[in-house]
């Protein structure tokens, strides 16, 4: 637990639309809302290289397909 006065807490973080809360909440809704990006579902990478960027790989559902990409360089 962070004891400074500068810690982040859940009311402040729900008041604040762009905060780390609401966007796992915003990720948590979009993942609920589409099979496809369920745990489950059928995984294909696209595109991968070792120690390179960009991650990319496709995951479907019935007649749902979503390409992510995923590219944590600068």
């Amino acid at each position: 637990m962070d004891p400074s006065a500068e810690a982040p807490d859940v009311a402040v973080q729900d008041a604040d639309p762009n905060s780390h809360l609401n966007l796992v909440r915003a990720r948590l809704s979009l993942r609920h809302k589409h099979p496809a990006l369920g745990g489950l579902e059928d995984f294909r990478i696209l595109y991968a290289k070792t120690k390179a960027c960009p991650f990319v790989y496709e995951r479907t559902a019935k007649d749902e397909q979503f390409v992510i990409v995923l590219n944590p360089s600068a």
